[in-house]
């Protein structure tokens, strides 16, 4: 699934994650790009084309240093697909379980050559030789397999990228002492097997991922990932799935040295499982409307989309997409026809306007439409300039300041009076209180 069909624009972090505040995910729902790497993979001759079984050839780009882990590993799945298109891997798998079968041959018809004293039987002897000489040509077969698939996985990589795979099956493969997943160092020598192989892809995945990016991916799936409304139902559980599908892929604590005597490897979850986490990362009204309909656990996944894109469906119906102010001006209402000024409500804007009007002002400049022109107080008849009329004499007050003056004095002796009779006031009153 491309990025883009995953990826709706404008759809944020803080959208599709709960819990997550500081927090970076090993394989986050809103997968890393990389332009950089992006455009070095567009460029011709970063692709290698392999013929398969069929006649046709497939293209695959090549593995190159990238900050998005999710590239790392979707090119890490698709070389372990093509080799198991070519059949390598199932050739691989029943050379193992032929050696298998011939090794329990050998033990049921096993002989000593050098005890003197018992009795071999002739035909358990030649039982045992030819199943050992079958097994020893089984061996040189799966060793031949298992070659040329370390042969064809490094010639995915980037040049820069081989020597770190190349020292990988150099160290672990073939040689003694060798270390395993756990930590552990090993005598007993590691031959070409598809055990090998697939310890020498995991130590690959652990140069990008942590040792336990398995059940990391599935607590972020299960309780850091919830529904956004930027995105739909279904795209949005294509989305879990595919990441889901990444975690038998991944590196888990079982191939680590916290492992113990119950830990056992990390699985994705089922569909059923999955059903029910899916509900658990919808809006809570959704997952009442399920509780009160269905009365069920979901096991069904296709059948829970169903129910719960019908639910979607309602909350977009009842959920108007645009403000009902710019609703009614696009479909020319009411509003629309104040905001253009042609009507208002019902009633005809023409009737609002002013019927005066003065050829006076219009003509020299001012007011026209405030008043008609036998009105005019500004301009006369013949165009001069009226001259302004101060008000009657007889209106006017006449203060007498002398009076005004003898006023204010008169208030101002009366508050030093006041201010005297306080102060005896308050002596005598402290007098009284002494004595």
């Amino acid at each position: 699934m491309s990025e883009a069909a995953t990826v709706p624009k404008g759809l944020r972090k803080e959208d599709v994650e709960k819990g997550m505040i500081g927090k970076v995910a090993e394989l986050p729902y809103l997968p890393l790009i990389d332009e950089k790497a992006q455009a070095e993979r567009s460029l011709k001759g970063n692709s290698i084309e392999v013929k398969m079984l069929n006649d046709t050839k497939k293209t695959l780009k090549i593995c190159r240093p990238t900050a998005n882990k999710e590239q790392f590993l979707v090119d890490t799945i698709s070389y372990k697909d093509v080799l198991l298109e070519l059949g390598l891997i199932e050739s691989a798998r029943k050379c193992t379980m032929r050696m298998e079968v011939l090794d329990q041959r050998m033990v049921k018809n096993f002989y000593d050559p050098d005890d003197p004293v018992t009795q071999v039987d002739p035909v358990k002897m030649a039982a045992c030789d030819k199943a050992a000489e079958a097994h020893n040509l089984v061996e040189l077969k799966l060793d031949k397999i298992i070659k040329k698939m370390f042969a064809m996985f490094v010639s995915f990589l980037d040049e820069s990228l081989r020597p770190v795979y190349n020292e990988i099956v150099a160290t672990k493969v073939g040689v003694i002492p060798w270390t395993n997943l756990r930590g552990e160092e090993q005598t007993v020598l590691l031959r070409y097997t598809m055990e090998a192989y697939e310890m020498c892809t995991l130590f690959w995945l652990r140069t990008v991922f942590q040792q336990d990016a398995a059940e990391q991916l599935l607590l972020y799936i299960q309780y850091n990932l919830k529904k956004s409304k930027k995105v739909s139902l279904r795209m949005f559980v294509a989305r879990a799935k595919q990441l889901n599908s990444y975690v038998a892929h991944l590196p888990g604590i079982y191939y680590t040295s916290q492992a113990n005597s119950k830990t056992v490897p990390a699985k994705k979850l089922t569909e059923s499982e999955l059903a029910g986490w899916v509900l658990r990362m919808c809006p809570s009204s959704w997952q009442t409307q399920h509780r009160l309909i269905k009365d069920e656990i979901p096991q069904d996944l296709e059948r829970l989309l169903q129910f719960l894109e019908l639910q979607e469906s309602m909350d977009t119906m009842a959920k108007p997409t645009t403000n009902p102010r710019d609703q009614g001006h696009q479909n020319g209402g009411t509003n629309s026809k104040k905001r253009n000024g042609s009507e208002n409500g019902n009633r005809d804007k023409k009737k609002f306007k002013s019927t005066k009007h003065c050829d006076y002002c219009a003509k020299k400049g001012g007011p026209k439409d405030t008043h008609n022109t036998a009105e005019c107080r500004k301009w006369n008849p013949d165009g001069t300039r009226k001259q302004y009329q101060a008000k009657s004499e007889e209106k006017k007050t006449n203060v007498n300041y002398a009076q005004f003056k003898e006023m204010q004095d008169s208030v101002k002796d009366m508050s030093k009076d006041m201010k005297r009779l306080m102060k005896r006031s308050k002596e005598a009153s402290d007098s009284d209180q002494d004595t």
